[in-house]
């Protein structure tokens, strides 16, 4: 959301060089390969020179919708909403994201006002009779009429349920092979390749519980001892 965008500028006249490093904050520089440089900056409004360009370059910012303050308590708002089904004693909760749950119950049951299609009601998405969910947007499982669905962030191959599965063991790992683009500046083309993405569960945010054979059969809350 800052509001300081950067612009680019083709150059390959040393004056002019020079000169964008006097008046801008350089951000990147790549070599094209044929005596051009693409040169990536923010203007720097200490060194904009004079008041007409300085004014220019304050008018950009009027046409930015950026509110951070609405940002801000919309992630509040939306953090205390969350609060009241991460800490529910009428059901268990298996897994929850941004602005999504996995629980053992149908919310129905609850209260018939929770689903629907108004702002603000849930929406009902899979209906799991097992499943795993292995970390932040990484979790799959079996539909009652036996389908699979698998989740995996940054995985666009179809990962079949049981693989999913075997994550669930120490220091497994699933090899999906997946497409990678890379561009070209000096070349002007973007090549694809062909790779391996290596998926295996570990967690930053809390601490996996092993049971037998070094499966995966909980987890528990990191704590930080600030005096050592």
């Amino acid at each position: 959301m800052s509001p300081d965008k950067p612009n680019h500028m083709i150059l390959n006249d040393k004056i002019k060089k020079d000169k964008i490093f006097i008046d801008n904050d350089i951000l990147n520089i790549t070599d094209l390969g044929n005596g051009n440089e693409l040169y990536s900056y923010i203007p720097n409004k200490e060194n904009l020179g004079n008041s007409e360009n300085l004014n220019i370059n304050e008018g950009k910012y009027s046409n930015l919708l950026i509110n951070v303050a609405i940002a801000a308590a919309i992630t509040g708002y939306s953090r205390i909403f969350m609060s009241d089904y991460k800490n529910n004693p009428l059901f268990k909760l298996y897994y929850s994201d941004t602005d999504s749950i996995f629980i053992d119950k149908d919310l129905n049951t609850i209260n018939p006002n929770l689903e629907g299609i108004k702002l603000g009601q849930w929406k009902p998405e899979y209906s799991f009779k097992e499943a795993v969910f292995l970390a932040p947007k990484v979790y799959g499982g079996i539909t009652p009429e036996g389908v699979s669905i698998v989740k995996a962030k940054g995985v666009k191959n179809i990962i079949p349920y049981d693989d999913l599965k075997t994550l669930l063991t120490k220091k497994n790992t699933i090899q999906i092979p997946t497409e990678k683009w890379y561009r070209n500046l000096s070349e002007g083309n973007i090549r694809v390749k062909q790779e391996i993405y290596n998926l295996t569960i570990n967690s930053t945010k809390r601490n996996l519980i092993y049971g037998a054979n070094e499966t995966i059969i909980g987890s528990e809350p990191i704590e930080i001892n600030e005096i050592n």
